[in-house]
């Protein structure tokens, strides 16, 4: 099973999200727009720590680790949306999104605690966190004249974890919730 622990964002936050993938969409032009594979708004979310395949069995200990992440006092999240990015770069991207500010550094605490908690359950990951909301993917071997002017303005707050199932398709990865957890 290919899994992945995220913040998952309202309806509400999505569809203020999918307004500015639009604006990006319509920037971008035709061309460009149809090199990538745009995230549909059911799928926006922050990801936190991406497990990859793993074993049922292995679901159960994960699912015991977020449900210990109350203790950890975070509480609410509250982040701020903020302009278009890419990675690796702007000027060439594979991955189009939205940053994303955390003015108390919450989203790093998080981090922190669930890469120590996955990490005792023989998951590791690399690189530095970054967050964000994924807004589209440049298709392979195309490339894209990206808009490096675009913001979003606005604010919403993350109050629950989740541990999601990720199944692979032609169209796409279809998300599934296998558990929830405050903050």
């Amino acid at each position: 099973m290919r899994a992945f622990i995220s913040l998952n964002i309202s309806r509400e936050t999505a569809a203020v999200i999918k307004e500015f993938q639009d604006t990006v969409k319509h920037s971008l032009g035709y061309a460009d727009s149809h090199n990538v594979r745009w995230e549909t708004p059911d799928k926006f979310h922050i990801t936190i720590f991406f497990i990859g395949d793993t074993e049922e069995t292995e679901i159960e200990n994960i699912k015991n680790c977020l449900a210990d992440i109350k203790e950890e006092g975070i509480g609410t999240i509250n982040l701020e949306l903020g302009r278009l990015s890419g990675f690796p770069d702007i000027k060439r991207p594979n991955v189009l999104f939205v940053e994303l500010k955390d003015n108390e550094n919450k989203l790093q605490r998080l981090n922190k605690f669930i890469k120590d908690c996955v990490k005792s359950l023989g998951f590791e990951h690399s690189g530095k966190y970054h967050a964000h909301i994924t807004l589209g993917r440049v298709k392979r071997n195309c490339r894209i004249k990206m808009p490096t002017d675009l913001s979003l303005a606005g604010s919403f707050e993350i109050r629950n974890i989740s541990l999601m199932k990720s199944t692979l398709n032609k169209e796409g990865a279809i998300h599934e919730c296998l558990f929830n957890a405050e903050l």
